[in-house]
């Protein structure tokens, strides 16, 4: 990320949030020859106090494999089965893997262990992380965007060509 004067920084695209989905999108852009620079709110070493679960598709677990994660993610159960039904009505639907031609349907993961993998795959790329960035203002240009935030009570300015939001 290049910077300019008053606290403005320059890059080609900016992702606001460095969650599951904005780390996945850093990561498959961080091989380009494109300035890729991710805001997260959390602290740079804040562990993960989310308890929630999360079902992935087999179609994710996909995507996961190309960015080199999804090996290094921890309490994976597959979904095999899914019986979809509503209460008091009449019919159901059972879905399996095998009549889909899938091994599995999906998963079912511990958010914390999927935010852990992305995080550190991203450590060893060239994206750059602003955390504890608390986004304050986004504004479309002609030719750019400017996203305002604050980190550490300073405010700051990053111009880029494309905002993910």
């Amino acid at each position: 990320m290049d910077a300019t004067s008053n606290n403005t920084e320059l890059c080609d695209i900016a992702i606001i949030g460095g969650g599951p989905v904005g780390a996945a999108l850093a990561l498959a852009l961080g091989g380009s020859p494109l300035k890729i620079c991710v805001l997260e709110a959390r602290a740079a070493n804040a562990a993960s106090t989310d308890a929630r679960a999360l079902a992935l598709s087999y179609g994710s677990r996909l995507l996961l494999e190309r960015l080199a994660v999804w090996d290094k993610i921890r309490d994976v159960s597959a979904i095999r089965t899914i019986h979809i039904s509503q209460k008091q009505s009449f019919g159901r639907a059972l879905l399996r893997a095998g009549e889909m031609n899938v091994p599995e349907l999906g998963y079912v993961l511990p958010y914390p262990a999927l935010q852990d993998a992305l995080t550190d795959a991203l450590q060893c790329g060239t994206v750059a992380r602003i955390y504890g960035a608390s986004v304050t203002r986004l504004a479309g240009e002609a030719d750019h965007a400017l996203i305002g935030y604050q980190q550490g009570g300073v405010d700051h300015t990053l111009r880029t060509r494309l905002a993910v939001v």
